[in-house]
């Protein structure tokens, strides 16, 4: 699909912490805590020990055309992948008392990382092996954040990752199926400068999203964008964003076209618009509101969730329409691949639903009208991801349920062998994508991305 990109379920909803989530099983997007490098907390807390190998996976069989990963770095003394500085520069945008990297040939600067065999009966399931990533040492098996984009707007399938190549060194990645083709390192967050996902928009191109804390408190924000060409030149695009000394959350969670972008920030809760003049501006809350999340892009417009009080529309020009709402109904986790919009309504009873209509930007093409009943499910809602006529969630650690949009059926996609599901993120190409976690039961750790043909997960039942 040429306008294809993925929306992510915004559940920091539920957690509401920016430097990590230890109150609900599905990670919050875009918390980060620069001091920490808690880029994929999750419930539970985080774990302890050493990277241990073996932690993630890589024992499946390798699968031709294409590495899906890099050839570069060198075997550190105790035979682990560490990356080469001379693969590596400093970006034209890096700030001053920061050290931020941008790789000179990604595939170069990064370790292979080849498709491999899921083994685990579904034909033609393969995730990306990370078995050379170095990982975070405080928590085994930590090879990746949660969060991830998968888009077939600039052309070929990209997708973009989060990797740990230390517990303090990460790596916003672009990748192509053949592997990596653009990267950025924070290479140790610990000094204050940290480093977001890379993400992409309704139309061509990417962003990316530095921050690092200001001497006289808070933090300061960069959006780099563009075309991926043009964010590696030596005179890429980017905003500068300081929302005071008050401020201690990182923008987060970037949308945009080539009319618009939009962010949210978590400390002030915010959901801001930018033309690319000026300055950005926040979208006003009315009284009773809490935050604004879920934002959806559409040329000149933008759509998204007003926290209990439904789904909204900011219009060109500024004004906002309600476009669904119900009393005693928690309406949110909007999602769309412009073809259609999803999202789910919690009732006081603790019955969860999905949702959807045709994708629209105004109230008379609002069409509602609900999926089903999500299954399994009672009193919270569910990690999600939708694409391509079809609704996927979380039902369990080990069970994918793939919702068709248009009736209601489902089928249910397991695991790589051994491994469990965190975050779904997207369907593309008839594909089930989705963040792995190394086994079933550890919620702290993310290990890989594994993609799932729903042709190949039978017939789907009512």
């Amino acid at each position: 699909m040429g306008d294809r990109v993925s929306r992510l379920v915004h559940v920091a909803l539920v957690c509401g912490a920016v430097a990590g989530c230890s109150a609900c099983d599905a990670p919050p997007e875009g918390a980060t805590s620069i001091d920490s490098g808690d880029v994929d907390s999750a419930s539970g807390g985080s774990g302890t020990g050493s990277t241990a190998s073996g932690a993630t996976g890589g024992a499946g069989a390798a699968v031709s055309g294409g590495t899906g990963g890099g050839t570069g770095g060198s075997t550190a003394d105790g035979g682990g992948w560490q990356p080469n500085p001379a693969d590596w520069k400093t970006p034209a945008w890096n700030p001053t008392g920061c050290n931020y990297l941008q790789a000179i040939d990604a595939k170069q600067a990064l370790p292979p990382m080849p498709w491999v065999e899921c083994d685990n009966g579904v034909s033609g399931c393969i995730y990306l092996d990370t078995s050379l990533v170095p990982g975070r040492a405080s928590v085994v098996g930590s090879k990746v954040a949660h969060v991830s984009e998968v888009t077939t707007v600039n052309g070929p399938t990209q997708f973009t990752l989060l990797f740990f190549l230390a517990t303090y060194d990460h790596a916003a990645v672009i990748l192509d199926l053949k592997g990596p083709i653009a990267a950025w390192r924070a290479p140790d967050s610990l000094t204050g400068c940290a480093l977001g996902e890379a993400r992409f928009g309704q139309t061509p191109g990417a962003s990316l999203r530095p921050f690092h804390k200001l001497s006289g408190g808070g933090i300061a924000s960069q959006v780099v964008y563009g075309s991926v060409e043009s964010m590696l030149s030596g005179q890429p695009a980017w905003l500068d964003f300081d929302n005071g000394p008050a401020a201690f959350a990182s923008i987060m969670e970037v949308h945009f076209s080539k009319d618009l972008m939009a962010f949210l920030t978590l400390a002030p809760k915010a959901l801001y618009t930018w033309d690319y003049a000026g300055e950005p501006k926040a979208i006003p809350k009315p009284a009773g509101v809490s935050e604004d999340v879920t934002p959806i892009v559409s040329g000149k417009e933008l759509l998204f969730t007003r926290e209990f009080k439904g789904l909204a529309v900011r219009h060109d020009g500024g004004s906002v329409e309600l476009l669904h709402s119900k009393p005693g109904v928690w309406v949110t986790g909007l999602q769309s691949d412009y073809v259609d919009l999803t999202w789910e309504e919690l009732d006081q009873n603790g019955i969860l639903e999905a949702w959807t209509s045709p994708f629209a930007t105004s109230a008379a093409a609002f069409k509602p009208r609900k999926i089903r009943v999500v299954d399994g499910i009672q009193n919270t809602l569910v990690a999600s991801a939708m694409g391509e006529g079809w609704w996927v969630y979380r039902k369990d650690e080990v069970t994918l349920r793939a919702v068709r949009i248009s009736d209601g059926y489902w089928v249910d996609a397991p695991p790589p062998k051994g491994m469990g599901f965190q975050q779904p993120i997207d369907v593309v190409d008839g594909e089930i994508w989705s963040i792995l976690r190394p086994t079933p039961n550890v919620v702290s750790a993310n290990n890989s991305i594994v993609r799932v043909p729903i042709a190949s997960l039978g017939t789907p039942k009512p």
